[in-house]
């Protein structure tokens, strides 16, 4: 994979290139981020779930093992997410080090290396030597390189994404794969599963009344009712 920037009006759009062979040549898919969303600050991110804020401040700051994980489908905000607490941890620790199958975006102060999913758990067992404070894995797609993360949890916090549904998935994922002990031995921490909501566009929305049954789908007693959809 590989990335380049567009300038778009006063900002930046992150294009995110993933390259596929085809009998016909190769086949890209580009993945597009607004990269003002991408840096969102962890305050702002947690200003409306203060409970949650405190949940991962106690983990990430003050935890010297154990693992967080953050899981959800593609586009549900687990990148954004990651990075906004990889924000917040530059300010505490010296030595953070990431392994990211795709970096999105740099951020100073850390250490973040792009590695291949086949590399993945080579680079988990060798990531000690560095003696880093905080470890950042993005993502954990097969039982050995879980098994190596949960090995590292006993001397290094770890803050680890995976693609899965949601918060259940997870934890029945490690479950179901031999990773029972690791849980009951209280080595995760959190499961978080965060969801990016879908908001009407302020620019382009437009103004309709909607008909009998979609008011009755939407349960809308009222009949002069408007709502507001994009274009």
């Amino acid at each position: 994979q590989g990335r380049f920037l567009i300038k778009f009006n006063d900002g930046n759009v992150l294009v995110v290139v993933s390259p596929y062979p085809t009998i016909y040549g190769m086949r890209f898919m580009l993945e597009m981020f607004d990269e003002k969303l991408l840096r969102h600050s962890f305050e702002d991110i947690m200003r409306p779930y203060p409970e949650l804020k405190i949940m991962i401040e106690d983990f990430v700051l003050r935890a010297r093992h154990g693992m967080m994980v953050i899981t959800g489908p593609d586009g549900s905000g687990r990148t954004s997410l990651l990075y906004s607490i990889l924000s917040r941890c530059k300010e505490e620790f010296k030595q953070i080090i990431t392994l990211e199958n795709s970096v999105r975006y740099p951020v100073s102060g850390i250490s973040q290396t792009q590695v291949e999913d086949k590399n993945m758990e080579d680079a988990l067992d060798n990531v000690p030597k560095q003696r880093p404070d905080l470890v950042a894995v993005n993502s954990i797609r097969t039982v050995r390189a879980a098994e190596l993360a949960f090995l590292l949890t006993a001397r290094i916090p770890l803050l680890v994404v995976m693609n899965s549904y949601d918060s259940y998935v997870a934890l029945e994922w490690f479950c179901r794969h031999n990773l029972k002990s690791a849980i009951k031995a209280g080595l995760v921490h959190a499961v978080i599963s965060p969801r990016l909501i879908p908001r009407v566009c302020p620019n382009c929305a437009v103004a309709f009344k909607p008909s009998l049954d979609q008011r009755t789908e939407f349960g809308i007693t009222d009949s002069s009712a408007q709502l507001r959809m994009n274009q």
